[in-house]
């Protein structure tokens, strides 16, 4: 085997794992991306002496406007919310029914973070009393596993946003290896013009 001949097979193995090494990244990088809970209102395991208004959930990021769930019920399952979820940027919120008895509150939320992965979450809060276990009835427990399989299906397909991500680290690992290739070619020729 000529040299030339062994330093393109050295260059094409090269080329190979710097791929897979931005591949191993690019694909590593979304699952430590997902979005998370800046703040809640009312927040998780509060309990209120005046009713809240509303359920507001910040994100640290923002969120996408995709099958958005936030729901909210009492003791019996009965849904307490008025109004359609809106979405603010890095915020959802949902307006509750006038005069909100006291009692126990179940929230059940669903968004799709920046990076294209749903996530979702429920939590317990109060009003005039403490907070207690609250044992979720049919109706509560349909809400959480609509949330749960929506995200679910949907964590299981890669985002559009992955393979962009993918194929940019690959892109920049071919041309990144390339100009590797050309500057040894330079490098080569120019020692060898120099021995003769």
């Amino acid at each position: 085997m000529s040299q030339t001949t062994r330093f393109g097979v050295a260059f094409g193995t090269m080329l190979v794992a710097i791929i897979a090494v931005v591949t191993f990244f690019a694909f590593a990088a979304p699952a430590n991306a997902h979005d998370q809970v800046l703040s809640a209102n009312p927040a998780e395991g509060e309990s209120l002496e005046v009713a809240p208004t509303e359920v507001r959930i910040e994100f640290l990021g923002e969120i996408q406007d995709l099958r958005l769930i936030l729901n909210v019920t009492n003791e019996t399952g009965a849904d307490v919310t008025a109004g359609d979820v809106a979405l603010d940027g890095r915020a959802i919120s949902r307006a509750l029914i006038a005069n909100l008895p006291n009692g126990q509150y179940t929230v059940v939320w669903r968004v799709v973070s920046e990076d294209g992965h749903p996530i979702n979450d429920t939590y317990q809060f109060a009003v005039g009393e403490p907070v207690a276990e609250v044992t979720h009835n049919h109706d509560d427990a349909s809400s959480t596993d609509e949330a749960s399989s929506i995200t679910q299906t949907e964590s299981n397909a890669p985002s559009s946003l992955d393979w962009g991500r993918i194929a940019t680290f690959a892109i920049a690992g071919a041309f990144g290896a390339t100009v590797i290739y050309v500057a040894i070619l330079a490098l080569r020729k120019r020692t060898k013009n120099n021995s003769e």
